[in-house]
């Protein structure tokens, strides 16, 4: 599955054609992360939105007694950042790289001249 087709099973460009997908991918960046790398902490502001290529995400959080809990994990083509990138809150949960871990990033300001 190319970058293109990876987009186009997120919800937030499901709708778009794909010269607007291509448009999309121009913009956007490459990171890519080591195993136990914190990707996005909580609270932090959300000005990226990410879709991962390659590797394993654990999204988590603590309980009450400060232990940390795993909520949910996303692989290629899986996404996160979407919600505090479009409305600018801030972070609510933490995402760590399981393993090395690759991803397309968008940038809030460049999604917003984009629109």
């Amino acid at each position: 599955m190319d970058d293109i087709d990876k987009l186009k099973e997120v919800p937030l460009f499901g709708d778009m054609d794909d010269g607007e997908i291509a448009g999309i991918l121009a913009i956007m960046g490459r990171n890519t992360f080591v195993p136990g790398q914190v990707i996005i902490r909580e609270g932090e502001q959300g000005d990226y939105f990410h879709v991962i290529t390659e590797g394993t995400v654990d999204f988590l959080t603590c309980d009450a007694h400060g232990q940390e809990l795993v909520l949910d994990d996303a692989g290629p083509g899986g996404y996160f950042g979407e919600l505090s990138m479009l409305t600018g809150e801030v972070r609510t949960l933490r995402v760590r790289a399981r393993d090395r871990v690759s991803t397309l990033v968008l940038d809030r300001k460049q999604f917003h001249n984009f629109l």
